[in-house]
This record gives C-alpha cells, sequence and structure tokens, in this order.
C-alpha cells in the first residue's frame, strides 16, 4: 500500500495528520517534543499520528540492499573467517573418524564444527535484532555481536529442534502428505518464531502458537511476501552452489557450500530484522528507534533547513494565513531577539501585505539589534529597504539615525543620509548631538550637491539655536569654508 505523503513536500512520507484541516505533515514540517503529539501549525489542534511505519520504505523496495548486505565489512569478515575455518575442518586428519556422542555415532569434524556454527547464528541473530532496530547497514564488528546473550543461539536451536521433532512426528500420526501440510506450516511460522524471539528473548513465546500466529497476522500480507522471497532464496542458493560446483575442485566445495549459504542466510536476517523494523508500532515493540532521524535520508526535502516555528510560518503563508503568519514570527523574535531570518520575514511579509505598522515597529527594532551588535552596514541595507517601502521610515532613535547617516555618506549614499537627517531637532528635540548631525548635513550640501546656500542656512540655524554647544567653532570654521568656497 502506498504510504501517505506531506502536503508541502509531496515527495515524503507523512508523520502526522490533523483531522481538522485534513492536511499530512512530514516529519520536516512538524516535530514532536516530549511524550505528546505537536499541535497544527494552522489550527493548533493537536495531530494525529500516522505511524512511523508510513515512514518507513516497505521492505519489498530493498532488494537490492538486503543482497548487498553481507559484502559490507563487517559481515564479510565474518563470512570469509567461518569459510576459512571450514577448509581447515575439511582438511584435518581423521576427518570421517566417527566417535560416540551420547546415544549417535557422529562424525569428529561435526563436533568441531559446532563452536563455528554457534558464532554464525550469533551473528545472525545480531544483524536482525540491529536492523530491527534502524541500523540499515552494518555496525563495526565487535566482540558483543559475537558473543553477547549466546543463550539466545541455544533458543534458537531449541526451537528448530522442536520444529523438526514435530514434523518427524507427524509421519506417525498422519500420512506423508499429512507430514508434509505439517513440515509447509513449521516452515511458514519458523520467520516469525525467530523475530519473536528476537524481540522478546523468551523460548516459550517464540514456540506459543497463539503468539506466532499473532504476529503473522498484524504483519499481515508482507509476511506471505517475506515466506516467499525466503523459499527463492532457499532456490537460488542451491542453484548458486550448483552452478559454482561444476567450475571449482571438488576439494573446495563444502568452503564454496558454506560460504553460500552464509550469505543467503544473511540476507534472510536482515529481511526479518527490516520487516520487524518496519512493523514495529504494529506489533507493539517498543524497539528504541528514532525512524525520523534514521529513515529517509535518500528521500529528505532538498530545501534549506529552518527551525520548527519557521516552518510553521511557511506552512501558514501556504494556507493564506497571512496575518497569523505574522503574530508566529512576532512572538518568535520575543523570544528570540536574535533570530535574524525571522526578522528578514516578518519584514517582507508585512510589505508583502502591506502591514505598515507592523512593518514599522519591527523595523525599528531590528536597526536598533544591529546597531548594538556594531553591525552598522546591514543596519544601513535594512533601513534603505524599509524607506523604499515606506517613506515615512526612520529609526526609533536619534542617535541611530546619525550613525546610519554617517555610514551612507562614507559609502557614496550622500541624499539618503540627508534625508535621515533632516528635522532631527522637530523629532527629537532634547536629543543633543543635533549639531553634529546638521553639520554633517551642510557638509552634504556643500561637498556633494554644491549648494553653498543651503549649507550656510543650516549652519546660521545650528549658530543661533545651539549657541553653547561644543560643536560651535567646528561650525563657524566651517561656515567660513563655505564663504570662502563661494567667493570664488
Amino acid at each position: 500500500m502506498a504510504s501517505v505523503t506531506c502536503k508541502y513536500h509531496t515527495q515524503t512520507p507523512a508523520r502526522w495528520r490533523c483531522n481538522s484541516c485534513q492536511i499530512n505533515f512530514c516529519p520536516s514540517c512538524v516535530t514532536a517534543t516530549g511524550d505528546r503529539p505537536p499541535d497544527c501549525p494552522v489550527c493548533k489542534r493537536e495531530l494525529t499520528s500516522l505511524g512511523s511505519a508510513n515512514l518507513i520504505k516497505p521492505f519489498w523496495t530493498r532488494l537490492r540492499h538486503f543482497f548487498l548486505y553481507p559484502l559490507h565489512p563487517g559481515p564479510l569478515l565474518v563470512m570469509l573467517f567461518l569459510t576459512g575455518a571450514s577448509f581447515l575442518l575439511k582438511i584435518l586428519p581423521g576427518w570421517d573418524y566417527r566417535m560416540n556422542f551420547l546415544l549417535w555415532r557422529v562424525p569428529r569434524n561435526i563436533i568441531f564444527a559446532l563452536p563455528f556454527l554457534f558464532l554464525f547464528l550469533k551473528y545472525a541473530q545480531s544483524v536482525l535484532e540491529d536492523t530491527a532496530r534502524g541500523h540499515l547497514k552494518p555496525r563495526p564488528l565487535s566482540s558483543e555481536q559475537l558473543t553477547e546473550n549466546g543463550m539466545i543461539v541455544v533458543k534458537m536451536l531449541t526451537i528448530l529442534i522442536v520444529f523438526a521433532f514435530i514434523e518427524f512426528t507427524a509421519l506417525d500420526l498422519f500420512n506423508q502428505i499429512g507430514k508434509h501440510i505439517v513440515g509447509f506450516i513449521l516452515a511458514f511460522a519458523t520467520p516469525a518464531a525467530i523475530m519473536v524471539l528476537a524481540m522478546e528473548d523468551k523460548l516459550l513465546s517464540a514456540l506459543n502458537p497463539d503468539v506466532v500466529a499473532s504476529v503473522i497476522m498484524r504483519i499481515g500480507t508482507p509476511y506471505f511476501l517475506l515466506f516467499v522471497l525466503f523459499y527463492m532464496l532457499q532456490l537460488a542458493r542451491g542453484t548458486t552452489f550448483g552452478l559454482l560446483a561444476e567450475v571449482v575442485d571438488p576439494s573446495l566445495w563444502l568452503a564454496i557450500y558454506v560460504f553460500i549459504s552464509m550469505y543467503f542466510y544473511l540476507i534472510a536476517f536482515n529481511m526479518m530484522g527490516y520487516l520487524l523494523y518496519q512493523k514495529h508500532e504494529v506489533l507493539g515493540y517498543n524497539l528504541d528507534v528514532d525512524v525520523e532521524d534514521v529513515m529517509d535520508k535518500p528521500r529528505k526535502v532538498q530545501e534549506t533547513q529552518v527551525s520548527p516555528e519557521l516552518r510553521a510560518v511557511e506552512i501558514l503563508l501556504h494556507e493564506g494565513k497571512n496575518e497569523e503568519a505574522i503574530r508566529q514570527l512576532e512572538s518568535i523574535i520575543r523570544n528570540a531577539p536574535t533570530d535574524i531570518e525571522a526578522r528578514e520575514r516578518i519584514l517582507k511579509l508585512s510589505r508583502l501585505v502591506g502591514n505598515l505598522a507592523v512593518h514599522r515597529e519591527q523595523g525599528r527594532t531590528y536597526i536598533s539589534y544591529l546597531l548594538s551588535e556594531n553591525r552598522v552596514s546591514q543596519a544601513a541595507i535594512v533601513y534603505l529597504a524599509c524607506v523604499e517601502f515606506d517613506k515615512q521610515f526612520r529609526p526609533a532613535k536619534a542617535a541611530e539615525r546619525v550613525e546610519i547617516g554617517r555610514y551612507l555618506r562614507q559609502n557614496g549614499k550622500a541624499r539618503q543620509a540627508m534625508t535621515l537627517l533632516n528635522n532631527l531637532h522637530r523629532d527629537f528635540p532634547s536629543y543633543e548631538n543635533v549639531p553634529e548631525a546638521y553639520l554633517m548635513v551642510a557638509q552634504i550640501l556643500c561637498e556633494q550637491f554644491n549648494e553653498d546656500a543651503r549649507a550656510r542656512q543650516v549652519l546660521n540655524f545650528i549658530l543661533q539655536n545651539y549657541p553653547s554647544h561644543p560643536m560651535r567653532s567646528a561650525v563657524e570654521d566651517y561656515m567660513r569654508i563655505v564663504d570662502n568656497v563661494s567667493s570664488h
């Protein structure tokens, strides 16, 4: 069944759904914090989980990865080591010598091979468990994968022995057809029993028909497909060995058979682990897996990552809720005044919707923040953008206007600087540095625009209205310069 996709990232599976808005969200749109589901960015109601299984690709879409899994360094090293061990066992003296073991006489090499069989089954079980917990590539080989909780191998072998005994007994209770039917049922149940053992580590649960049947039913169709794939793997194993046996020396047959068998068994255990990973919520297994982080890396949206709060703003804008988006941005800025991206976005949005009041307030606070951080050039850029939209826009403080005006003048924007400094004495009657600002205006008029008469008017205004200001002597000196320039 196709997964439910996100409304805003149509190639990404959804994780949450708002039943009120009828919107599906992927993990990049909303993020859960704590144990409770997140709220809908649009209506603020609690979202409903779609289940992490919706995020995970069905196992049949990853067949190529399963076949490549045993060829990674860790699994390959295990297979090569055990293959080498089997070759050495083959050439040991007394290969056909039989020894008493309980009630049977068995070849001695079988006894020697048991530790290596145990080692492989323990590693195969660790592959299943690692995959079930979201480790889709083999972890670096470690001693715990080969030795920790060795009893689980004993339990796995016990399951296989019990199933073999039941099948053997069926021959006495039923005819040959009945034995085949029982054998098919047991073969069908074996993967589920091994999966139960991996998750619960309880032999009785793995042998409990009710538990095994419940796992099969809850997994559903994917389990039936898994069983078919296992049958095909068995055929592929036999076919591969048959083809290789025709072209290699008979002395290598055992080693080849061991390697091929381990390769296909690791594929099978990897598949079982992945199916548990895919269905762990349905099965009720708490695997402590961060599915949203581990899984969809190849399918992540190729875009600039933003905070969850700003992503909520994007969603509100997508839904045409511009005023709600503005309020959300105002809240972000109140809680995080250093969030430059939020400040830039609220200015752009307020211009887009024509909200002059928000634009003026946010532009002024943004400029104040930038100047407090000594980022004068960026403050000047913000001012120019604001005044282009709102001709009456000015920074909130007189000192800010002077600082930006000085920067604009130094960087070739004399007219914009003069516009910013005009009427400073009216807007801030108590500002003590008006003479300094107006001296700058006079200098711009004289030096940039050759308007000596207007420059003289500004200088006279300073001398008349600020007679005792410390800047008086500098103003008088510049007045003489203007007069001297005008007389030539």
